[in-house]
């Protein structure tokens, strides 16, 4: 299935001028004319680095949080063989 760095430079890699960490939970900082991408390996991580200012030029209601393990394997209509619904119902509460 690959890392999830992997998978984040597949989708975001042209456009993002860094992307760091190996989690699924990619904290998306589209700020000062340049994408920024932080992954983290639990919801919790994610709604830190989404609070954190990245730049001098940060607007941190610009901010995004995305599951990649629900993104890519509902693109690809795999079976999921985790709990999706954890992993949404946290998402909904960042």
């Amino acid at each position: 299935m690959g890392t999830w760095q992997g998978k984040a430079n597949r989708e975001w890699g042209t456009t993002a001028t860094w992307i760091k960490g190996d989690g699924q939970y990619a904290v998306l900082h589209p700020c000062g004319g340049e994408l920024t991408v932080t992954l983290c390996t639990t919801p919790i991580e994610a709604k830190a680095a989404k609070a954190f200012r990245c730049g001098g030029r940060c607007a941190v209601s610009r901010h995004t949080v995305t599951d990649l393990g629900n993104t890519f394997l509902e693109a690809a209509q795999a079976v999921v063989l985790t709990q999706p619904e954890q992993s949404k119902a946290a998402l909904r509460a960042i």
